[in-house]
């Protein structure tokens, strides 16, 4: 006999998508994962907004913040991230063709005190692997990763990452810093870092959540 689980979805979960592109690109692809629609009901209601919409409204009613592809904020735009993060929100940030490194660290790395768990340099390209046809991710055992960990998982050799934003080569999560790298490419270098912030915490992915730089959200 099969043994039926019953999951308690919640009924609203009110999350904003932030897109720095006219064309909202990531955060359209970001919405679909989030909330599918058919029979997938996830209680998530995405609402995909410009990055001009971080200094209008309060920020408190989002369960979840997503910034993606983004280039310059508004000074008012960034305080108010760093103050529904400190507050205990969740925010998961994309890099993206339309970032610049020397922003994201003057605006949101802040050597070390903004809102981004490291610095970052420039789009980078991972060479394609002739040799040993290593898997282009190497996760671990974090929440977000723990669907693709396991020696039977054929959808994480399916992933090929082609650009990302790298970081600088002395760069290092110092140990009782609240950082955390998460996942990384074959080459070693963070595809995601993670770091607390007060009562929330803060996800950075040096790659397009679109299937810009990737193909993940694509398959």
């Amino acid at each position: 006999n099969a043994r039926w689980a019953v999951v308690d979805v919640p009924a609203d979960v009110p999350v904003l998508l932030v897109d720095g592109s006219p064309e909202a690109t990531d955060a359209r692809f970001l919405g679909a994962a989030l909330a599918p629609g058919g029979p997938a009901r996830t209680g998530i209601r995405p609402r995909i907004e410009t990055p001009r919409h971080l200094s209008l409204e309060p920020l408190a009613a989002y369960d979840a913040i997503y910034l993606a592809n983004v280039d310059r904020l508004d000074e008012s735009a960034v305080e108010s991230l760093q103050q529904y993060v400190s507050d205990g929100g969740g925010l998961a940030v994309f890099l993206g063709p339309r970032s610049s490194g020397a922003t994201i660290n003057e605006q949101l790395y802040r050597d070390g005190r903004g809102l981004l768990p490291m610095p970052v340099v420039a789009p980078s390209e991972l060479r394609v692997d002739r040799v040993e046809s290593l898997p282009d991710l190497d996760v671990g055992t974090h929440p977000i990763f723990r669907v693709l960990s396991g020696r039977k998982n054929s959808f994480l050799s399916a992933v090929n990452v082609q650009r990302y934003f790298s970081v600088p080569e002395d760069w290092r999560a110092e140990p009782d810093s609240g950082v955390e790298v998460i996942a990384r490419l074959r080459n070693g270098a963070p595809l995601a870092v993670e770091r607390s912030l007060g009562k929330g915490r803060v996800v950075a992915f040096t790659t397009t959540a679109a299937p810009t730089w990737n193909n993940w959200a694509a398959n």
